[in-house]
């Protein structure tokens, strides 16, 4: 049999040559032109971020550990000698932009291209009343028992406050933390601590309510 002609109507028409004349450009995926930020790592807590890329200039923010950051590829040519975490570095001065927009410079070697896990969570109960309840006592076995098996060390301390060992899920002592401020104001309470975050309060209350401040604190991580 012999093949039928097949018509293509107008309509069709217009719409395939508007297409052409576009470059189809609206066919792309969304996300086609975005570029992707490199991100870098802080491994050392409280890196000073300077306004201009040399020592001693005007400090417009501290980075924390894990804490990541947009590279901008912008780099000294001059090498400067820092100490970071008790080792000398020999480095550029690179320029950044923090999660939350601040743009300055750090020492290239405070930071890493993976990223850093997180070295210690620890939760320290300390108390300066003599006369301990049996709710404090209850409650804090009742919350270390909680966070058995899991990345945070619970500790309970009543004295040597300015000087309080941090430890790590391992039970190694990896800094120390001075309480006084919390001892003076509160007299018992719990502090959480976290590489990278400042410490965090928590008031005495029920186990329960406790565990929901802590864990929002840690992210239950």
């Amino acid at each position: 049999m012999p093949r039928q002609n097949q018509h293509i109507s107008p309509a069709l028409c217009m719409l395939l040559l508007g297409l052409l004349a576009s470059g189809c450009n609206y066919l792309a995926p969304s996300g086609h032109n975005k570029q992707q930020k490199d991100l870098l790592y802080a491994w050392v807590d409280k890196h000073i971020i300077r306004e201009t890329p040399q020592l001693g200039a005007r400090e417009v923010g501290l980075l924390r550990e894990t804490e990541a950051v947009e590279d901008l590829h912008q780099a000294t040519d001059e090498l400067y000698r820092m100490t970071l975490a008790g080792y000398e570095f020999e480095g550029s001065f690179i320029k950044i932009r923090t999660q939350k927009g601040i743009e300055g410079w750090i020492h290239e070697k405070a930071v890493r291209k993976a990223p850093v896990p997180v070295r210690y969570r620890a939760l320290i109960a300390f108390s300066t009343l003599e006369d301990v309840s049996a709710n404090w006592q209850g409650f804090y076995h009742e919350i270390r028992n909680l966070y058995i098996n899991t990345p945070v060390h619970v500790s309970y301390v009543v004295d040597g406050f300015d000087h309080v060992p941090v430890y790590n899920a391992q039970g190694e002592e990896v800094t120390y933390l001075d309480i006084r401020p919390w001892v003076e104001t509160h007299k018992r309470g719990y502090i959480c601590v976290q590489a990278g975050k400042d410490p965090y309060f928590v008031a005495l209350n029920s186990p329960e309510n406790m565990q929901l401040s802590i864990d929002a604190y840690f992210d239950r991580w």
